[in-house]
């Protein structure tokens, strides 16, 4: 399984909890209800998000299944 689920566990279980957190909020109409605290609260989000993830991955880790590769050697010439 670890082929397919690259990275680490955190950052699967917060993709698992804003699934979550959208599923509760759509359920209740929080979207339509209370737009602007919607709205303040899933900027928080947003931004608390990108810091953990940011924050928690390392320069040498895997990200993505096929290589990545620098092409600006390419491109120069």
């Amino acid at each position: 399984m670890k082929g397919i689920f690259i990275g680490p566990l955190l950052h699967w279980l917060i993709v698992i909890a804003l699934v979550a957190l959208g599923w509760i909020g759509g359920s209740f109409r929080f979207h339509v209800s209370e737009f602007n605290p919607f709205l303040i609260l899933l900027i928080a989000i947003v931004v608390l998000v990108l810091l953990v993830v940011v924050m928690t991955s390392g320069i040498d880790r895997r990200v993505t299944r096929d290589p990545i590769t620098d092409n600006s050697e390419e491109d120069a010439g």
